[in-house]
Formats: structure tokens, C-alpha cells, sequence
């Protein structure tokens, strides 16, 4: 998590600076089963501590505020939420209560693309931001990446509005067996698979540990995904998260396109 702060305070110093592309940003961070019950209430587990410790650490880094010092703190209907401002950008902290909200992937993948389809493009007063121009930039926590990066899948999304998704390659660091493996595994996945389903048409699932989605391709089948599993069949259909959902619903997004960047 550290990684992918640095890597998004980057983001946001680039887009202060010298970013290409003119655009609004919202970060947004999501913690499952956040809390612990103790003889006196709720607290915060151990993850979201350690990642608050991380952000004390990182913001005075870069010359922000400590988090203790600008953060407001908020209860919510699914838990908690933490809101500060990192360079004049919103970056907020959800914290789900297990026992207010249902747990894992697919759910919080629900919230996130619920709140900016149908609350937050709703409450924007410019016209000029639609569903056609909205993004969610979705990544893992473990992911390292440069402006660079994300230039070039939004520049991408911009080239054609008939593209509803595009996700970019994601190279293992470090050394030893267990990498190896990774880069033969990656491999497999982004230069036979991805490529191959590109050169055919479209790409059928992509990843999203970088992936970038156009609200206006996802608004169509955003309701079915938020559906409740009633039975086998529909649980291994939804719960494997959107990516692989997705394959599933390719033919509902109609006459878009899902890419890929080498």
C-alpha cells in the first residue's frame, strides 16, 4: 500500500504540473471487515492502522499535513469513511463494517461503481463532465506505476468513445524462482491471451490491477452485476469479481470495445 500511495501522490504532483490531459481526480481506498469489537466498541483493525501509519509516514514526505492534523473522520450507513486533501485532490477511506454492508470484492466493486454512476457524475454541476467522459482507474494495492502509465490509458479512452475499457501491462519485480514464474505467467496472459483477443475484436476480461472503465459502457449492466447470487450457477457467474464477470456480459455492452496496451 505504501507503493501504490507514493505512486499516486506522483499523480497528482504530474497532474498539478505538466499533465497532458485535463481532468478531474478522486482517490478512493477500500478496506473489507475494517473494524474490531472490543469490551468498549468498534476500533479499527490492524490494516487499516497499518495503512493509516503509512500515510503519517508519506504525507509529511511530500510536504503534506499529517493525516491526523487535516483528516476528517465521518461515520457512515456501511461503516466509516476518512476524507483529507493530498495537493487540493479528495482522497478518502472507506472503512465497510462487515455486520452494516456485505464483505469482499464484487460488493466493494459495486459501491465504487455506484457512487460515480449514479450519485457523483449526478452532483457535478459542470456539464462538460458526462458519463461518456467519466473513468474509474481501478488498482491493486500492491501496484507501482508512473503518470506516464496512466496517461496512457486515459489517452486511449479518449481516442475512441467506443472504447468501454483498456488495461495496461503489469510487470513482477524483484528476483528469484517465484518471479520467474510471474513473468512467465504475465507473459502467457498479456502477450498470447490479451493480444490474441485484440487482434480478434476485443478483449474479453481485463485485468484490474490497472485497468481504466468508461462509466457509460458499465451504467447497462451495473444493475445484474449488483444482483444477489440465489443459487450455484449465479454465484460462480458474479462472486469471481468483475473481470471475469465481465466475459460473461461482453455482449450486453454491444458494439464497444475492451483493449489493451502492450
Amino acid at each position: 500500500m505504501e507503493t501504490l500511495t507514493k505512486s499516486l501522490i506522483r499523480l497528482i504532483k504530474n497532474k498539478k504540473n505538466h499533465q497532458k490531459n485535463d481532468f478531474e481526480l478522486e482517490i478512493h481506498f477500500f478496506f473489507d471487515d475494517s473494524f474490531d469489537k472490543t469490551a468498549s466498541g468498534k476500533v479499527t483493525n490492524k490494516w487499516v492502522n497499518q495503512y493509516l501509519e503509512v500515510l503519517e509516514r508519506v504525507l509529511p514526505e511530500n510536504s503534506q499535513e499529517n493525516i491526523g492534523n487535516q483528516g476528517e473522520l465521518a461515520e457512515t450507513p456501511y461503516g466509516g469513511r476518512i476524507r483529507l486533501l493530498v495537493f487540493g485532490v479528495e482522497w478518502t477511506i472507506h472503512l465497510k463494517d462487515s455486520e452494516k454492508i456485505k464483505k469482499g470484492l464484487r460488493w466493494t466493486q459495486v459501491m465504487y461503481m455506484n457512487y460515480v454512476c449514479h450519485w457523483k457524475i449526478k452532483q457535478e454541476k459542470d456539464a462538460r463532465i458526462r458519463e461518456e467522459n467519466s473513468f474509474i482507474l481501478a488498482i491493486d494495492g500492491d501496484v507501482d506505476f508512473r503518470p506516464v502509465d496512466f496517461d496512457l490509458v486515459l489517452s486511449r479512452m479518449l481516442d475512441s468513445s467506443e472504447i468501454a475499457a483498456c488495461c495496461s501491462q503489469i510487470e513482477p519485480t524483484g528476483s528469484g524462482p517465484m518471479v520467474w514464474f510471474q513473468h512467465f505467467e504475465y507473459g502467457i496472459q498479456h502477450y498470447s491471451k490479451l493480444f490474441s483477443e485484440k487482434f480478434l475484436g476485443s478483449v474479453l476480461c481485463t485485468s484490474h490491477c490497472f485497468c481504466i472503465l468508461r462509466m457509460s459502457a458499465l451504467k447497462p449492466v451495473l444493475k445484474d452485476y449488483a444482483k444477489e447470487a440465489s443459487d450455484g450457477r449465479t454465484k460462480i457467474m458474479f462472486d469471481p469479481e468483475f473481470e471475469v464477470w465481465q466475459k460473461i456480459t461482453a455482449p450486453a455492452i454491444g458494439p464497444l470495445h475492451v483493449s489493451g496496451l502492450p
